[in-house]
Formats: C-alpha cells, sequence, structure tokens
C-alpha cells in the first residue's frame, strides 16, 4: 500500500491528470470501504480517527477535484460517496480531541502531506543509548 500512495501522491502532485489513473484510484478505494466500514459500525469513529485521520483527509482534499472529474466521466454521482462521508466524521473527532473546530485544510497543506508519502522521514539507523543515572 506505501507503493501504491507514493505512487498515487505523485500523480496528485504532477497536476490532476485527465484519464484514469490506477494509483489514486486505489487510494480512493481504500478510503471507501474505510469509510463503508465506519458507515457500517465495523470500525467506530475513533477507531479510524486514530489510524487515518492525518492520511485521509490530506488525500481527501488533494482528490477533489479527480473524484469531480471521474464521477461526471462515469455518470456516477455516488463514487467514492463512502470516502466523502468518512472525512467529516473524522474531522469531528478530531476537534473533539483538540477542544476546538478543525479548519479544512489547505491545498498546500494537503500538497506538503503528499510529498512526505513519496519521501517519508528516514528512520534512525541506531537507537539513542539510554539515558545514564
Amino acid at each position: 500500500m506505501a507503493d501504491n500512495r507514493a505512487a498515487a501522491a505523485t500523480a496528485l502532485l504532477a497536476g490532476i491528470p485527465i484519464t484514469r489513473n490506477n494509483h489514486i484510484e486505489n487510494a480512493l478505494d481504500f478510503f471507501d470501504f474505510l469509510g463503508l466500514m465506519v458507515k457500517r459500525g465495523y470500525l467506530d469513529d475513533e477507531m479510524a480517527w486514530h489510524e487515518f485521520y492525518y492520511s485521509a483527509h490530506p488525500y481527501w482534499v488533494a482528490t477533489r477535484e479527480y473524484v469531480r472529474q471521474q464521477r461526471t466521466a462515469a455518470n456516477e454521482p455516488a463514487l467514492w460517496e463512502d470516502f466523502d462521508d468518512l472525512v467529516p466524521r473524522l474531522v469531528d473527532v478530531e476537534a473533539r480531541h483538540r477542544g476546538h473546530p478543525v479548519t479544512q485544510l489547505s491545498r498546500a497543506d494537503a500538497d506538503a502531506f503528499l510529498k512526505s508519502e513519496i519521501e517519508p522521514a528516514p528512520m534512525p539507523t541506531s537507537l539513542p543509548s539510554p539515558a545514564q543515572p
């Protein structure tokens, strides 16, 4: 999934493709399925927020135009609608944890996240030494 998300992020940062893109659609399908699992009660909002808020929200912002285009091209207005339903629920949980409303991410914020998907932070090559008493 990480390789697919990196490819989707690369495509989204290059500009919204005119044709269908499997990498973007795989990411959308994943988040759409997650939304369906939440809607059906297999996962609660808190569980979904805990694991997926920080990736779902930026992908949702970054894919709005692509989703609009694909819904129009396929004449399928319900395409990825469970992802659309999921994000506001996750934003509500985030707001409860922060204790104040959460503003919509900007496209620049979403792009910064997408860049981190392509080049994740390097893992340390060794663990720090424990503090001496």
